[in-house]
């Protein structure tokens, strides 16, 4: 802020979320979590998508619906994620920007660099974060630390402050969705990926006991599905 009275600079925020404009030190910082165009928000994310391939002079309409919805699900709804996708999509195609993004690699793993480039993530930070994305839902925090063959408390509380981990509730966590497909679940061990299922599984029969509202829906449900161990199908 100090910089912007310095050089006269108008500093526009949009956001569903009132920032703490008041600070007079400018080096106190107040970390907030905002949410990509995903989920609910999705359509968001594919205006902008339309609206970077009209920008390259490329119709939208050449692209089927479900696959923008697809992209931008897999890029987590980051709204510069999808500026460089429509870009990437002008340079190299349409097919291989989804492989690359399913794959984590070419533009996509170039993003995901920019991201992880800020923070110093340990052996035992990524062994945590591959093992949080075998799941596609919300995953009991407890699960996630059982499945680590390390004391998992403080690096959960560490990621989530660094903004790569999203706590969701207070027994919840979530890989956010722009690095689904940087670790990659099947890259650990056997046992690893076992040991998820059977904790995870665990845990969701005893939520199931304790709140069988949330339980009691089609067989095809988040919680049918966690019950019966099939993490990652989530």
């Amino acid at each position: 802020m100090f910089r912007r009275r310095r050089y006269k600079v108008k500093v526009i925020f949009e956001s569903a979320i009132r920032l703490p404009l008041d600070l007079r030190d400018p080096s106190v910082m107040h970390r907030i979590r905002i949410s990509g165009f995903e989920r609910g928000l999705a359509k968001h994310g594919i205006a902008i998508l339309d609206r970077q391939l009209r920008r390259l002079s490329l119709n939208p309409n050449d692209i089927l619906i479900d696959k923008k919805t697809k992209l931008v699900k897999d890029l987590g709804g980051h709204p510069l994620a999808i500026i460089f996708c429509a870009d990437a999509i002008y340079d190299e195609g349409l097919t291989v920007v989804t492989r690359a993004v399913e794959q984590g690699a070419g533009f996509y793993r170039e993003i995901t660099d920019r991201i992880l480039n800020v923070v110093a993530l340990s052996e035992k930070d990524e062994r945590l974060l591959r093992i949080l994305s075998g799941c596609r839902i919300e995953a009991p925090r407890d699960a996630i630390a059982s499945a680590c063959d390390f004391p998992a408390a403080d690096h959960i509380s560490n990621l989530g402050r660094q903004c790569l981990i999203e706590i969701v509730s207070p027994s919840t966590i979530r890989l956010p969705g722009v690095l689904r497909n940087r670790f990659r679940f099947n890259d650990l061990d056997i046992d690893t990926r076992n040991s998820l299922h059977k904790h995870a599984s665990r845990i969701y029969s005893q939520m199931a006991k304790e709140y069988p509202s949330r339980a009691n829906t089609n067989k095809g449900s988040p919680m049918k599905k966690a019950v019966k161990g099939k993490v990652s199908s989530l």
